[in-house]
């Protein structure tokens, strides 16, 4: 039997609300050469009802008789597939007809490239509105160092990453796993998110996420202290929202003084020279940036030029001031 190039793999709980939905997005891709890995997680609704009620000879029933949650549901799924790729899906979203066509392609053609994300438009209970990730590998790690940066439904991921060294979910990082999954993976594989939104993320009240904020946000915050790491530096949790505002431009919540910023973000250029997880140049504009602009809407213009962090003037198209005032503040 010829094994399917792509394993889709939706978990679902209690989903009868929007699951048909999410199964005939699936069912009518532009893109046919796969198995559809349903695992049915206990389910206690009509779950099981509506996913038999389809006869489409590429879905894969999974049943598990008691419900083992999302982690351990999703690392059963990796174990369970066939496919060279695993396309994420979620059962309350609808993927776009040809989401799981463009991704394969792209993967095909960027052998480096681990995990592939797209944009997203959320829906439901809030305004319709497109959510932009970064495209290129340093831009999205250096996002992860203050918010996750894929949505995680929206991914494909080649099944080797998961093979290489048995890497799973991990149940410590309940509700922030993948983010988690994203921080020992990205100095093994290259980042990609499409710059298209190829999937509808449903945003309602009895999602996983809505539920459970307060536990997401306190592993979330546990990650990015790791993933400053990588460079070596050990934030406290005063650094690391700093450095979340600072991204923001959010100055007033900045509780740590101008002197604290400024060795930060020092500190990870310092690091970056050391420990090599991103491109020099692309770092070094980056930290400059966020500098400047600190140093123009919080502090003074002294204090910046006093810094050791001054800004080359070829790169005054990173920083959002006219061009006039940049060129006297550089001068």
């Amino acid at each position: 039997m010829n094994l399917p190039l792509v394993t889709v793999l939706m978990p679902v709980y209690n989903g009868e609300k929007f699951l048909n939905e999410a199964i005939i997005s699936i069912l009518g891709q532009s893109f046919e050469e796969f198995e559809f890995l349903i695992i049915n997680d206990g389910s206690t609704d009509s779950t099981e009802k509506i996913i038999l009620s389809y006869t489409d000879n590429r879905i894969r029933y999974v049943k598990n008789e008691t419900n083992l949650k999302l982690i351990e549901t999703l690392n059963k799924g990796i174990v369970l597939s066939q496919g060279k790729y695993i396309v994420r899906m979620d059962a309350d979203d609808i993927s776009a007809i040809d989401r799981i066509e463009k991704q394969v392609a792209f993967m095909e053609k960027n052998k480096k490239v681990g995990l592939c994300g797209t944009w997203i438009t959320s829906f439901g209970e809030v305004t319709e509105t497109i959510c932009k990730y970064k495209e290129a590998h340093d831009e999205i790690v250096l996002k992860m160092l203050y918010q996750c940066h894929f949505c995680h439904p929206s991914l494909i991921i080649r099944k080797e990453v998961f093979e290489q060294g048995k890497v799973l979910f991990d149940s410590e990082f309940l509700h922030a796993e993948d983010y988690e999954l994203y921080l020992r993976l990205s100095t093994k594989w290259k980042f990609h998110n499409l710059q298209e939104s190829l999937i509808k993320y449903r945003i309602h009240s009895l999602s996983v996420s809505r539920q459970n904020e307060k536990i997401q946000l306190e592993n979330s915050q546990q990650i990015r202290k790791m993933f400053f790491s990588l460079l070596g530096i050990d934030c406290s949790q005063e650094e690391l929202k700093a450095f979340e505002a600072l991204n923001h431009e959010d100055y007033k919540a900045i509780s740590i003084t101008s002197e604290n910023i400024q060795i930060l973000l020092e500190s990870m250029l310092k690091g970056n020279h050391q420990k090599k997880v991103f491109d020099i140049s692309f770092l070094e504009k980056e930290v400059k940036a966020l500098w400047l602009n600190y140093c123009y809407n919080r502090e003074s213009l002294k204090t910046y030029r006093n810094s050791q962090l001054l800004f080359d003037e070829k790169l005054v198209q990173k920083v959002n001031k006219p061009k006039w005032l940049l060129k006297s503040i550089l001068n």
